[in-house]
């Protein structure tokens, strides 16, 4: 993981994004030091790996002693909506010290609630529809990847109606 964020980095990425813990549920502090060390000057961010931490408060006082600069959560639960108490703790617990980005299921009706109730700093959404696949032939006999056979005729893409519409819905918390 070193030598790959060292050639992004190389190449002039931006940024990264990591998540390493222990057996025990803990942020790996030393790997994760490892890794942001490796990065700079890129911008790291902690994905979702928080998310399945023991202690959301001592998972985000490990990231900052290792210098992370962002983490992504749903506040530990499936989505952020559910997960409204723990965004909220988890942003006060940061003081601006690292950048709490809520992500889980957001969209336009729900995405000024989570705002205005946690006070996170950003949000992260995915705004798809899926589309049928315009192929003619059907082979009736096969999934690839062992995915479900009507998955094959389909793509999911960016509803960019959906995106405007969250992201103005964002903008009214």
């Amino acid at each position: 993981m070193v030598e790959d964020i060292k050639a992004m980095r190389d190449l002039g990425v931006v940024g990264v994004v990591i998540g390493c813990l222990t057996a025990d549920g803990e942020i790996d502090e030393v790997r994760t030091k490892a890794l942001v060390d490796a990065a700079r000057p890129m911008k790291v961010t902690c994905h979702r790996a928080f998310d399945m931490t023991r202690d959301y408060r001592a998972a985000i006082e490990a990231l900052v002693r290792a210098g992370v600069d962002r983490v992504l959560t749903s506040g530990q639960r499936d989505t952020a909506v559910e997960g409204i108490d723990i965004l909220k703790d988890t942003a006060a617990i940061a003081d601006g010290r690292i950048v709490v980005m809520a992500c889980g299921a957001l969209d336009q009706n729900n995405i000024a609630r989570v705002r205005r109730a946690t006070g996170v700093d950003e949000m992260h959404f995915a705004a798809l529809k899926t589309l049928k696949s315009t192929m003619a032939f059907r082979n009736p006999h096969v999934g690839m990847g062992g995915t479900a056979i009507e998955r094959e005729y389909e793509i999911t893409v960016t509803d960019e109606d959906a995106v405007r519409a969250t992201i103005a819905a964002a903008g009214a918390a």
